[in-house]
Protein backbone atom coordinates (compact mmCIF):
# COMPACT_ATOMS: atom_id res chain seq x y z
CA UNK A 1 0.00 0.00 0.00
CA UNK A 2 2.75 2.35 0.56
CA UNK A 3 4.69 1.31 -2.28
CA UNK A 4 1.12 2.40 -3.96
CA UNK A 5 0.96 5.90 -2.42
CA UNK A 6 4.70 6.61 -3.24
CA UNK A 7 3.87 5.75 -7.06
CA UNK A 8 0.90 8.11 -7.01
CA UNK A 9 2.84 11.35 -5.64
CA UNK A 10 5.66 10.72 -7.49
CA UNK A 11 3.46 10.74 -10.25
CA UNK A 12 2.08 13.74 -9.22
CA UNK A 13 5.17 15.74 -8.88
CA UNK A 14 6.63 13.65 -12.18
CA UNK A 15 4.21 15.87 -14.24
CA UNK A 16 5.50 19.24 -12.57
CA UNK A 17 8.90 18.10 -13.62
CA UNK A 18 7.77 17.10 -17.17
CA UNK A 19 6.71 20.76 -17.28
CA UNK A 20 9.96 22.24 -15.51
CA UNK A 21 12.00 20.20 -18.32
CA UNK A 22 10.34 21.50 -20.88
CA UNK A 23 10.02 24.28 -19.99
CA UNK A 24 13.82 24.46 -19.86
CA UNK A 25 14.23 22.68 -22.84
CA UNK A 26 12.18 24.95 -24.85
CA UNK A 27 14.42 27.80 -23.30
CA UNK A 28 17.06 26.19 -24.53
CA UNK A 29 16.25 24.36 -27.76
CA UNK A 30 13.97 26.92 -29.54
CA UNK A 31 16.82 29.66 -28.94
CA UNK A 32 19.28 27.91 -30.56
CA UNK A 33 16.89 27.02 -33.19
CA UNK A 34 15.82 30.34 -34.02
CA UNK A 35 19.47 32.13 -33.56
CA UNK A 36 19.77 32.58 -37.01
CA UNK A 37 16.88 34.31 -38.50
CA UNK A 38 16.42 36.96 -35.66
CA UNK A 39 18.82 39.73 -37.41
CA UNK A 40 16.50 39.87 -39.63
CA UNK A 41 13.30 40.96 -37.00
CA UNK A 42 15.34 43.24 -34.94
CA UNK A 43 16.79 46.69 -35.34
CA UNK A 44 13.71 47.19 -37.63
CA UNK A 45 13.21 51.01 -37.42
CA UNK A 46 9.93 50.24 -35.70
CA UNK A 47 9.02 52.17 -32.49
CA UNK A 48 7.71 50.74 -28.90
CA UNK A 49 5.57 48.37 -28.42
CA UNK A 50 5.40 47.49 -32.51
CA UNK A 51 9.43 46.88 -32.01
CA UNK A 52 8.81 44.58 -29.23
CA UNK A 53 6.21 42.41 -31.08
CA UNK A 54 7.59 42.23 -34.64
CA UNK A 55 10.98 40.86 -32.60
CA UNK A 56 8.80 38.26 -31.08
CA UNK A 57 8.46 36.81 -34.14
CA UNK A 58 10.75 34.61 -34.23
CA UNK A 59 9.71 32.84 -31.12
CA UNK A 60 6.49 32.25 -32.34
CA UNK A 61 7.73 30.31 -35.45
CA UNK A 62 9.87 28.08 -33.23
CA UNK A 63 7.61 27.81 -31.00
CA UNK A 64 4.97 26.47 -33.65
CA UNK A 65 7.64 24.40 -35.20
CA UNK A 66 8.38 22.57 -31.45
CA UNK A 67 4.97 21.98 -31.01
CA UNK A 68 4.95 20.13 -35.20
CA UNK A 69 8.03 18.30 -34.36
CA UNK A 70 6.81 16.89 -30.74
CA UNK A 71 3.27 16.02 -32.45
CA UNK A 72 4.67 14.43 -35.89
CA UNK A 73 8.14 13.06 -35.35
CA UNK A 74 8.67 13.39 -31.80
CA UNK A 75 7.03 9.90 -31.02
CA UNK A 76 10.20 8.30 -32.61
CA UNK A 77 12.48 9.55 -29.68
CA UNK A 78 9.90 9.27 -26.81
CA UNK A 79 9.83 5.55 -27.88
CA UNK A 80 13.95 5.56 -27.84
CA UNK A 81 13.90 7.21 -24.17
CA UNK A 82 11.08 6.02 -22.87
CA UNK A 83 11.54 2.48 -23.52
CA UNK A 84 14.99 1.54 -24.66
CA UNK A 85 17.75 3.21 -22.12
CA UNK A 86 16.74 1.97 -18.99
CA UNK A 87 13.38 1.08 -16.91
CA UNK A 88 12.79 3.47 -14.58
CA UNK A 89 10.06 3.82 -12.04
CA UNK A 90 8.30 6.58 -10.76
CA UNK A 91 10.39 7.92 -8.32
CA UNK A 92 13.62 7.04 -10.98
CA UNK A 93 11.49 8.76 -13.57
CA UNK A 94 11.30 12.33 -11.53
CA UNK A 95 14.68 12.22 -10.29
CA UNK A 96 15.57 12.01 -14.09
CA UNK A 97 12.89 14.79 -15.17
CA UNK A 98 14.44 16.51 -12.62
CA UNK A 99 18.00 16.67 -13.02
CA UNK A 100 17.76 17.22 -16.38
CA UNK A 101 15.37 20.15 -15.74
CA UNK A 102 18.07 21.23 -13.30
CA UNK A 103 21.01 21.18 -15.43
CA UNK A 104 19.52 22.76 -18.33
CA UNK A 105 17.19 25.59 -16.72
CA UNK A 106 20.54 26.86 -15.20
CA UNK A 107 22.18 26.41 -18.71
CA UNK A 108 19.40 28.70 -19.86
CA UNK A 109 19.71 31.44 -17.07
CA UNK A 110 23.37 31.72 -17.60
CA UNK A 111 22.91 32.02 -21.41
CA UNK A 112 24.65 29.18 -22.23
CA UNK A 113 23.15 26.41 -24.94
CA UNK A 114 23.37 22.65 -23.78
CA UNK A 115 22.45 19.73 -25.69
CA UNK A 116 19.21 19.00 -23.84
CA UNK A 117 19.08 15.47 -25.69
CA UNK A 118 22.57 14.33 -24.16
CA UNK A 119 21.42 15.90 -20.73
CA UNK A 120 18.70 13.87 -20.46
CA UNK A 121 20.29 10.57 -21.83
CA UNK A 122 22.93 11.36 -19.25
CA UNK A 123 20.26 11.42 -16.53
CA UNK A 124 18.70 8.06 -17.50
CA UNK A 125 21.76 6.65 -17.45
CA UNK A 126 22.55 7.87 -14.04
CA UNK A 127 19.01 6.73 -12.05
CA UNK A 128 19.80 3.56 -14.08
CA UNK A 129 23.03 3.12 -12.53
CA UNK A 130 21.45 4.75 -9.08
CA UNK A 131 19.08 1.94 -9.05
CA UNK A 132 21.54 -0.74 -10.18
CA UNK A 133 18.89 -1.74 -12.99
CA UNK A 134 20.49 -2.71 -16.66
CA UNK A 135 21.23 -0.60 -19.08
CA UNK A 136 20.82 -0.65 -22.50
CA UNK A 137 24.88 0.93 -23.98
CA UNK A 138 24.01 -0.01 -27.09
CA UNK A 139 21.74 2.35 -27.30
CA UNK A 140 23.56 4.81 -25.48
CA UNK A 141 26.63 4.55 -27.86
CA UNK A 142 24.30 5.19 -30.78
CA UNK A 143 23.00 8.05 -29.19
CA UNK A 144 26.46 8.90 -28.00
CA UNK A 145 27.50 8.61 -31.57
CA UNK A 146 25.06 11.06 -32.87
CA UNK A 147 26.07 13.89 -30.07
CA UNK A 148 29.68 13.64 -31.49
CA UNK A 149 28.84 13.19 -35.31
CA UNK A 150 25.96 16.10 -35.68
CA UNK A 151 28.54 19.07 -35.25
CA UNK A 152 30.86 17.71 -37.96
CA UNK A 153 27.84 16.69 -40.30
CA UNK A 154 26.31 19.76 -39.76
CA UNK A 155 29.19 22.03 -40.16
CA UNK A 156 30.23 19.85 -43.84
CA UNK A 157 26.44 20.47 -44.59
CA UNK A 158 26.57 24.29 -43.51
CA UNK A 159 29.77 24.87 -45.67
CA UNK A 160 28.65 22.94 -48.60
CA UNK A 161 25.27 24.91 -48.43
CA UNK A 162 27.17 27.94 -48.54
CA UNK A 163 29.33 27.45 -50.94
CA UNK A 164 26.68 26.41 -53.29
CA UNK A 165 24.44 29.51 -52.84
CA UNK A 166 27.56 31.65 -53.37
CA UNK A 167 28.16 29.82 -56.71
CA UNK A 168 24.40 30.21 -57.98
CA UNK A 169 24.11 33.91 -56.73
Amino acid sequence: RQHETANSVFGVFLLLMVVWTGLSRAGNDINNAIAPIVPLFTATGRVGAADYWYSRIPLLIGGAGLGLGLIIIGWKVLKTLGNEVVELTPESAFVTEGSAALVVFTAVILGIPVSGTMVLVSSFLGAGMGMNKPINFKTIRMVVLFVLLTPLISGIIAVACYHGIRWLF
